[in-house]
């Protein structure tokens, strides 16, 4: 007789929920997590965006002035090369390039 309980008490283990009583376990689950959260204030919140945006701010900053600076040590390290006599930049017609290019595309 206790062999007989032990085995009906394994089956009902074993014996997987309702699809909708999982959904809604889950998310009684959830909310019960989103309570337990402790939420910033205020005060907080403001002051944590603040200093993100003056990081991004700063961040800008010093890649807008890296940039400055490369673009200046090119044109000038080309503009020396100007001066001894060597070409690397040429003049492009624009407008005749970007004619081009269309007609290479539309062939395609």
């Amino acid at each position: 007789m206790a062999e007989k309980s032990k085995a009906s008490k394994g089956k009902a283990k074993n014996k997987k929920k309702n699809v909708f009583s999982r959904i809604i376990s889950y998310f009684r689950a959830c909310i019960g997590e989103c309570k337990k959260i402790s939420w910033p204030t205020w005060k907080q919140t403001t002051k944590n965006f603040g200093i993100v945006v003056a990081v991004i701010i700063i961040c800008g900053l010093v890649i807008f002035g890296i940039d400055r600076g490369l673009y200046a040590l090119l044109d000038l390290v080309l503009e020396t090369a100007n001066t001894s006599g060597i070409t690397f930049r040429k003049k492009v017609n624009y407008a005749r390039s970007k004619v081009v290019c269309c007609s290479y595309l539309c062939r395609i």
